[in-house]
């Protein structure tokens, strides 16, 4: 009986770590992390910049709408998380005036950081032109998030970190 309960753990135990992004998302415990977002954030870009961000649950919950302004360059731009069926996706309206579209890829056990990675784009002349190819999110608290975004260009990465405070 110790066998069989040991190895029942066992399976239990791994199927749980094996679950997908796409499972722990349509849980909705991962897109209520988004939405949980909403409200009013300052915070810096790697390499000093300022920027301000607002997060709104719009369109009867079903989608958030992040709206980041880097404000020496005065340049806003519109990202928005909303399921896609069990997958948890984003839209990315850069200011290189291309529309990015991101997966879920990986969620870590603890949820707290969710990794997006490209599926297509709008916009895109060609696949080597510059646009934002994957995202990184890391829930720190409730009121402190950092942002990775991976810039892609004729085959070259790019990171943009971005540290973030709620301020209301």
């Amino acid at each position: 009986m110790k066998k069989y309960m040991t190895a029942l753990v066992l399976v239990v135990g791994l199927g749980l770590l094996a679950a997908s992004p796409a499972a722990m998302a349509e849980s909705g415990s991962v897109f209520e992390k988004f939405k949980a977002l909403a409200g009013e954030w300052e915070g810096q870009r790697s390499g000093g910049g300022s920027v301000k961000v607002s997060y709104q649950v719009l369109s009867g919950d079903s989608a958030v709408v992040e709206i980041l302004t880097e404000l020496a360059e005065e340049v806003t731009m519109v990202t928005v998380y909303h399921m896609d069926g069990n997958d948890l996706r984003i839209t990315h309206y850069c200011a290189a005036k291309n529309q990015p579209r991101m997966k879920a890829a990986a969620v870590s056990p603890d949820a707290r950081v969710v990794s997006f990675e490209f599926v297509d784009a709008t916009n895109l002349a060609q696949p080597t032109d510059g646009h934002m190819h994957n995202f990184e999110i890391t829930f720190k608290d409730r009121n402190h998030i950092a942002q990775k975004w991976t810039w892609l260009e004729n085959g070259r990465t790019t990171d943009n970190h971005f540290t973030l405070t709620r301020v209301r």
